[in-house]
């Protein structure tokens, strides 16, 4: 009886919509395109490095800080870099933030805990590519450079730090199955 609930539960995993596409729809994997993402209000939690344990701490705080003003995680989870523009003199970036989007711009008290705060995401164009796989490889990298590549074939300055969008829960997602986007921001297009 266990095993069958084991193999149940594997084969539909992946139909359980641990994907939320209610704020942002997700970009073809693979292929480069231009989208629009809206203003939305998130609370950031500071992280101090890329690995999985800081994002895992960060997740945790500002999941905790959610669930006493008793609002909903939504996914896509926002790592977004600051100031940093990808370069051999600037390889990691100095700030990383992590960004949970909130439902609406309800008034939510103020986070009293170190190195977490209410803020917003800003809106506006952005070139994009996503990749299934796990999301601590560094294969994002690779799909960042070759964002900055295809920034300088079609003559395109960006206008704001890197980002990216993690679309899957990790604790109920597969690793092979889950979504992650990069996007550099770029001048507004109509």
């Amino acid at each position: 009886m266990k095993r069958s609930f084991f193999w149940i539960t594997i084969l539909f995993l992946p139909c359980l919509g641990l994907c939320a596409k209610d704020w942002v729809q997700t970009s073809p994997t693979g292929k480069i395109v231009i989208k629009n993402i809206t203003e939305t209000p998130v609370i950031e939690a500071e992280v101090k490095d890329l690995s999985e344990n800081e994002i895992q701490k960060s997740f945790r705080l500002a999941s905790r800080y959610l669930a006493l003003a008793k609002a909903p995680i939504r996914y896509p989870i926002v790592l977004i870099f600051p100031g940093w523009n990808p370069s051999p003199e600037s390889p990691k970036p100095k700030k990383i933030y992590l960004q949970m989007v909130l439902s609406s711009y309800t008034i939510l008290p103020d986070p009293k805990e170190k190195g977490l705060r209410l803020s917003t995401l800003n809106g506006g164009s952005v070139l994009a590519v996503s990749r299934r796989g796990d999301y601590h490889s560094e294969e994002w990298l690779q799909d960042l450079q070759l964002l900055i590549q295809h920034l300088g074939e079609i003559n395109l300055p960006s206008v704001g730090h890197p980002q990216r969008m993690l679309f899957h829960n990790t604790t109920l997602s597969l690793p092979f199955w889950r979504l992650s986007e990069v996007q550099i921001s770029i001048p507004t297009l109509n």
